[in-house]
């Protein structure tokens, strides 16, 4: 393996600086493109952002871009949300992908966002999407630096508290052969704390540093046989490793006495992905038919490994040692045919076939003092394969003012979950229809109506149905639930689309209706451990309306506004959560950019979320701001400083106030994250004075 990682990491470095080379050579002197504003398409199905003026995206993560979105949030241990909705299905390039294995929070952390060339935030996707999501879909659009002939660009950022990354990344073209690579290294940590009162009698401090690094590498080829067939493939690579320290403070109060006792926690990470794919086009004839074929196979090696010391007054120091092993192997294959007709209109149909088969080995051990036992409520071994067959097809037509695009997609489900230690095997197998339907009427002056529909699905991951327990510290363990159903969602979005010289708004109205929807359920299984559990819900109701405005509020000064009021409803059903429960909630984000001459440019942004509805209880009001400055010293030259969680108020705190439990639990990202860095550009690639600069225009 070690081998083959550094003839991977040498072959890009190679393919990257000859590209350079070559570029540097042959680098003119670029056009700067007046008038920048925030590029953000509003597209009849998603809204797509260009994140290069977003400065955030020369130093962080996608997480830190993600933040600054419209209807996205990102809380304090990177879980995303859409509309309040954490069933949000996260793709690369329209694929799932081995990028994302593991944590999503953690594997998006991980990833530069200086790779990335747009996302898409589709809220009510279409059927030529897959279903799975109840909250929508995000797509990340990985950079191709394909544009010129030979494009080179190297970053270098540094930070405080050691934070360091840097990345490469080159194209070249010979001929009808085009070869493009990436390799980047980041090293990031992260300090946490948190406090958990629950009830009178009990409480925890916990604190933590998160260290994490991680080598990545991207490799593409594309050959254009002739006019009509091309074959592309892609090679993906990380490795990455980790180290957790943590401390915990117990207290627990039983009448007029008070134990106390702490507990020292080490952990080990390393983690490993590989992924390969290859994509066939063939264009015939007519203008605009296509066929195209794609194979993909992806790889995720996970080893974990913590050790916990527990010391008590007057007892004897025990440990714990835990170790999970993991391999996830996913192979995707689909099939896609786009059809154009002489009125206008236009056919896709295609299938997809997705297999997951995910094996999981967790291993305890327990010393109390004298003899290491075998934890066996903690050991266990997990296997679960799911198979996908999808089939989808969507027509795309317009009526004068009035455009209309339908489909349907069909999905047959089958799931083997077999619980090998408990001996429990669990098969699902299910199969429905999930209609989509996207109404657009212009009403001229840039003016544009939009109604959608669509039926959505969130199946649950492997660790909601895995019945054995977890141990997270010493009053909490979680458990999954076997007989978990998948949710079904129902999604109804009305909108008004207006665009001027200056400003592009939408507002827009959504309803959500779901099924059999997934919630925490916490309970106590002993005097202080609480034991917290996959439930599905009766139904839930969402409804709100969203504003956002991005454009020129004067000359060389833009905004991005959003702004998202909405209403929940929250029915447990037969869970002992008590009776419904419902209540408003809002959040904004603003963002102003500000061009101070032509080579400098300053923007601020700031994110705010009011108290949300839980089924146990609900989270209070969330604020994080960040801020970023850049330079450009030449056309290949610029020099960028980020300040993140710059008030040092990024926390989420929430309440659990029904009957089974009643607790108030804060978790703070504290610290502020400063990073200074350089941007080196030559050949065609985006640099210097050119990159963020955008024009802003819709291309509708």
């Amino acid at each position: 393996m070690r081998s083959r990682f550094k003839f991977l990491c040498g072959t890009a470095a190679a393919a990257i600086l000859a590209a350079g080379a070559s570029a540097q050579q042959s680098a003119t002197e670029r056009v700067q493109v007046s008038g920048q504003r925030p590029a953000v398409q509003n597209l009849a199905d998603r809204q797509v952002y260009t994140i290069q003026s977003d400065l955030q995206s020369a130093t962080g993560s996608v997480s830190d871009v993600l933040r600054n979105l419209p209807s996205v949030e990102v809380d304090v241990e990177g879980n995303i949300s859409l509309r309040g909705d954490r069933n949000v299905t996260v793709l690369i390039d329209g694929k799932r992908s081995a990028m994302l294995a593991g944590s999503l929070g953690e594997a998006l952390e991980q990833i530069p966002a200086d790779h990335i060339e747009k996302i898409e935030v589709i809220t009510n996707p279409s059927a030529e999407f897959k279903a799975e999501g109840s909250g929508g879909v995000i797509n990340i659009v990985m950079k191709k630096n394909a544009d010129a002939d030979e494009a080179a660009m190297v970053r270098l950022n540094v930070g405080n508290d050691g934070r360091f990354n840097t990345s490469a990344s080159g194209s070249t073209k010979f001929g009808r052969y085009t070869a493009t690579g990436n390799i980047s290294y980041r090293r990031d940590v992260r300090y946490r704390t948190g406090d958990t009162q629950r009830g009178s009698d009990q409480s925890q401090t916990t604190k933590a540093k998160n260290f994490r690094q991680g080598l990545q590498l991207r490799l593409g080829a594309e050959a254009e046989f002739d006019a009509r067939n091309t074959l592309a493939a892609t090679l993906f690579s990380r490795f990455s490793t980790g180290r957790i320290d943590r401390r915990e403070f117990n207290r627990v109060q039983s009448g007029s006495y008070t134990f106390g006792s702490e507990r020292l926690g080490e952990g080990l990470r390393k983690r490993d992905n590989l992924e390969v794919s290859l994509e066939y086009t063939h264009t015939f004839a007519r203008k605009g038919e296509e066929l195209r074929f794609e194979l993909q196979r992806g790889f995720d090696w996970d080893n974990s490994r913590d050790t916990y010391t527990n010391l008590a007054p007057l007892s004897a120091t025990t440990q714990d040692f835990l170790q999970t092993r993991s391999s996830e192997i996913e192979t995707e294959a689909r099939a896609d045919y786009i059809l154009p007709f002489v009125d206008g209109s236009l056919l896709k149909a295609g299938y997809n076939y997705q297999d997951e088969l995910n094996d999981y080995s967790n291993f305890g051990r327990y010393f109390d003092g004298s003899v290491w036992t075998v934890d066996t409520d903690y050991t266990n071994r997990f296997v679960v394969d799911m198979t996908i067959h999808a089939a989808y097809a969507t027509y795309d037509r317009k009526f004068g003012p009035l455009s209309v695009l339908a489909g349907l997609r069909l999905e047959n489900t089958t799931v083997t979950a077999d619980q090998r230690t408990l001996g429990s095997r669990i098969e699902n197998s299910y199969l429905d229809l999930y209609p989509s339907l996207h109404l657009t009427y212009d009403l001229g002056e840039k003016r544009q109506l939009r109604l959608n529909y669509s039926r959505r699905i969130n199946r649950p991951d492997d660790e909601d149905i895995n019945p054995s327990y977890e141990y997270h510290d010493a009053f909490n363990v979680s458990a999954g639930n076997p007989y978990l159903k998948p949710e079904q969602t129902d999604v109804i979005e009305a909108g008004y689309k207006y665009t001027n010289d200056m400003f592009d708004t939408l507002l827009t109205g959504y309803f959500r209706r779901t099924r059999n929807g997934f919630t925490d359920v916490s309970r106590y299984i002993s005097d202080t451990v609480v034991l917290t559990t996959r439930e599905n819900l009766a139904r839930a109701i969402n409804a709100g309306l969203e504003f956002t405005v991005n454009g020129d509020i004067v000359k060389d000064l833009g905004v991005r506004f959003s702004t998202t009021g909405y209403y929940n409803e929250i029915d447990p059903g037969a869970l002992a959560l008590g009776k419904a429960r419902s209540g408003l909630a809002w959040s904004g984000k603003l963002s102003l950019e500000y061009k101070i001459t032509p080579d400098d440019q300053f923007q601020l942004s700031g994110n705010y979320t009011a108290r949300r509805l839980t089924a146990q209880g609900y989270r209070l009001p969330n604020f994080t701001a960040n801020a970023g400055y850049r330079h450009a010293f030449s056309d290949t030259l610029a020099g960028v400083v980020t300040a993140m969680n710059l008030f040092d108020s990024h926390k989420d705190k929430t309440v659990l106030d029904s009957g089974a439990v009643s607790e108030i639990a804060v978790r703070h990202q504290s610290g502020r994250m400063l990073y200074a860095g350089l941007v080196f550009t030559f050949g065609g690639g985006d640099g210097g004075r050119d990159e963020g600069e955008q024009t802003g225009e819709n291309p509708e």
